[in-house]
This record gives structure tokens, sequence and C-alpha cells, in this order.
């Protein structure tokens, strides 16, 4: 893929789980003991027609075939490639939220985050777990009507940027973004004073009732790709 930019891949996950064909084949035994604990069938067949999908478009990056494409769990349970030690696998962070799923590559650390909205009676809780003061603060100003969005919006930026360090969600309140649902920025980190130097934060226009962001070393272009751009190709 060119330098300097992110592919993001945007999917239904309900349209995917409807067309599986062999693909249940590819799960390793650790992904199909995992898919087993699902107790509701439409949760199980989602999160595998989400591991079909990840296969199919990082085979496109790899010259494998999507059956070729193994992954495991690296630092706070981030996906990556075996045998990508040698530098040359691309960068990926995967989320999905509903029938939504979103796959960021690049060849740089890259993270994405999306959630579905909705209401949050205990939200006055969540903003002291999850905001800094001075967040705190801003947040005051948000009309009554967008008070979810706007932490919804400040929960993607925040994670998006978490997972493309490679960090968990404990340090959520370590990390500063901006608090405008309409502005996306990284406005600090306790751990790297260079951090708004080195990365950028990215809102990720999902439609009515979703707010998704993405964060990616550099100042990278975001490309938005379809699942309809694989093809059959990407089946083995």
């Amino acid at each position: 893929m060119p330098p300097g930019e992110v592919h993001v891949w945007v999917g239904d996950l309900d349209e995917l789980a409807s067309d599986p064909g062999g693909e249940r084949a590819w799960l390793s035994p650790d992904e199909r003991e995992r898919a087993s604990r699902f107790r509701r069938e439409l949760d199980r067949n989602r999160w595998v027609a989400s591991r079909e999908l990840l296969r199919r478009v990082l085979a496109g990056y790899t010259g494998r075939q999507p059956g070729q494409v193994e992954l495991r769990l690296g630092t706070n349970d981030k996906p990556e490639l075996v045998g990508g030690e040698d530098g040359n696998a691309p960068h990926f962070n995967l989320s999905h939220s509903g029938p939504k799923v979103v796959i960021a590559v690049a060849q740089e650390p890259v993270g994405v985050d999306i959630e579905q909205l909705r209401e949050l009676p205990e939200l006055d809780g969540l903003l002291r777990h999850t905001l800094r003061p001075a967040e705190i603060a801003a947040f005051e100003g948000v009309p009554e009507g967008r008070r979810a969005e706007s932490f919804f919006a400040v929960w993607t930026r925040k994670e998006a940027y978490l997972k493309a360090r490679g960090r968990g969600i404990g340090a959520l309140k370590r990390v500063g973004v901006s608090v405008d649902p309409d502005s996306a920025a990284l406005t600090g980190d306790d751990e790297d004073p260079h951090a708004e130097e080195r990365y950028s934060v990215f809102d990720l226009d999902m439609g009515p009732g979703y707010r998704g962001a993405i964060a990616a070393a550099g100042d990278p272009l975001v490309v938005v790709r379809a699942p309809t751009e694989l093809g059959d190709g990407g089946r083995d």
C-alpha cells in the first residue's frame, strides 16, 4: 500500500454473515473456542464474519490466501499477524459494534474504534472514570441533546489512540482528546509529551446512530474502502 495512507474497510457483518462460504475453516482453535462462548447466534455469526473479513483484507496486503493468514493476540489482546516480525507486515486494527465493522490497515501503527449510540443513564459516572478534569469542564458546555454523542466521540477517539499505541483502556484518563463532537483532536498523553506531533486522530463518518474514530502515526491520508472491492478473489 502507498506510504502515508490508512485504508479503512467498512462492512456490514449481517450481510457478510449471510454468505459464510467455508470461512469457519479459517478460524484457529482459539478463535473457534471463543466463538463457541457466544450465547446468541447473531453475536457469534457477527464475530465470525468479522474474522473472515479481516483475513480477506489482510490477504490482499500480504500476498497470502485468507486461510494462510494466521493471527494471534499481542499486547492488551491486540490482534497481530503471525510471521510479521520481519517488519514488512502491515499494521492493522479492527472494531465492530452492532452490525458494523471497521478494519484499518497502514504501514505505521494504527487504531480504530466504533460505537453504536445508545442511552447512557449512568453518564455522570462514566465521565468521572473516562475524562480528565479539563475535559469534564469542557463537557459542561455540550448541549443536553448531544451529551451521549459527545461522550462516544471522546470514547472512540481515546480508544482508537490507545489501540494505536498498544495500550489498554486503563489509560483512558492519561490521554486527552477534544470534547467537541464535531472536531477531533489529540490534546495530550501523560506518557508521551510529543504525542500530538507524532499521532493524529480523525473521526469516521459511520452514518446515523454511530460514532467512530481512527488514530494513526503521522498525518496520513484516510482512504475508505468497501468489502465489495475484494470480489471473490480473496476466498480460498
